[in-house]
């Protein structure tokens, strides 16, 4: 529908718009910010297509290089507006596809694309280790928020390779509302994360880091806040509160030490010094499975209305955000990117 539709599928005046809020002046030509947006979106649709295909798609007396220069002149933050704005309105239109026990579930999780390998890519976004010198392609990583409903990407951030997903977190939690649940690895199970979307009234369904002690035993013992310097291994360093079932079990977990280095010191000092937090375990009898033992740490600290079934089920369904990436990233053919600067490459993600 929208490769028969690509000339109407997008306003005119939205274009105006997002061009005149971010101060873009331009004057009047065949390839002046609407066309050039419009076979941008057409160049996308025909997977990331080159830009001499483009314009024969489109019908245009004009050049690949003369379009790739319309696409030069066009702000990133022109497209960054009419992404949001178009997402603005999805978010509505799925807001209550797919909820799981009345909560909107959203998918957080980390991925990567390359693209060609020039000077500057390589130097802003870096490449993966182990390759000698001259070799290989520069690769960005990117942190993508996805509505389980719908498959809906609703916001990204990209980054240089070597970037935890966490950095790129509080650009993606204001899309989160109050009773939302966010579903991820144990990239995103700490303390801090926890505590963040806790105050914005958000529960988090999150595997436990690897790192992490959870000891099941009623009443164990726990490694007080003095004791924590000697770094006595063994012994968790959470405080038990109430066994909820086999495997299951409330904790109290407190404020760590130091800042990470991706929250500000003021939101940091903002948090709570202790978070209550529910681990559980469960086993996955399935075979083809790896992974045969399976701890979580959620916020949802209700064992009625969110049984340990409930939530190992919820967990499974992290999955799909894989197939929403193979979406992108295989179907349209975004994997490599094809741009040669760091702005083209954004612009390019945008569309």
């Amino acid at each position: 529908k929208f490769k028969q539709n690509w000339a109407t599928e997008i306003d005119d005046q939205a274009v105006l718009d997002a061009c005149q809020e971010s101060e873009h002046k331009f004057r009047k030509r065949e390839l002046d910010p609407i066309t050039t947006v419009r076979l941008f979106l057409l160049q996308v649709l025909w997977g990331n297509t080159s830009c001499n295909h483009t314009v024969r798609l489109a019908g245009r007396d004009v050049t690949g290089s003369a379009y790739c220069t319309a696409r030069g002149r066009l702000p990133l933050a022109v497209l960054q507006m009419l992404l949001t704005r178009c997402t603005a309105k999805m978010v509505e239109a799925v807001r209550d596809s797919g909820r799981w026990l009345g909560h909107r579930l959203f998918l957080i999780d980390g991925s990567s694309f390359s693209m060609p390998d020039t000077e500057s890519l390589q130097e802003h976004f870096g490449q993966p280790g182990g390759q000698q010198p001259g070799c290989g392609f520069p690769v960005a990583h990117w942190l993508a928020l996805v509505h389980f409903g719908s498959g809906l990407i609703q916001k990204v951030f990209t980054a240089p390779l070597r970037t935890h997903d966490l950095n790129g977190i509080t650009h993606v939690h204001p899309e989160l509302e109050a009773g939302d649940v966010a579903l991820g690895d144990r990239a995103f199970g700490s303390f801090v994360h926890l505590a963040l979307l806790a105050a914005r009234g958000v529960f988090g369904i999150f595997r436990a880091h690897q790192k992490l002690i959870v000891d099941f035993t009623p009443g164990r013992p726990h490694v007080q806040t003095s004791d924590r310097k000697t770094k006595r291994t063994g012994r968790p360093s959470s405080r038990w509160v109430q066994r909820l079932g086999p495997l299951d079990q409330i904790v109290e977990w407190f404020r760590p030490e130091s800042c990470p280095s991706w929250l500000s010191a003021a939101a940091f000092a903002a948090l709570p010094t202790t978070l209550r937090v529910r681990e559980l375990r469960y086993e996955i009898a399935r075979p083809g499975f790896r992974v045969k033992n399976v701890t979580l740490v959620t916020t949802l600290l209700d064992a009625e209305r969110y049984s340990r079934e409930d939530l190992a089920a919820a967990y499974g369904l992290r999955w799909t955000i894989e197939t929403c990436f193979g979406h992108l990233k295989t179907t349209m053919k975004m994997d490599v990117l094809k741009c040669k600067t760091v702005d083209g490459v954004l612009k390019e993600l945008q569309v």
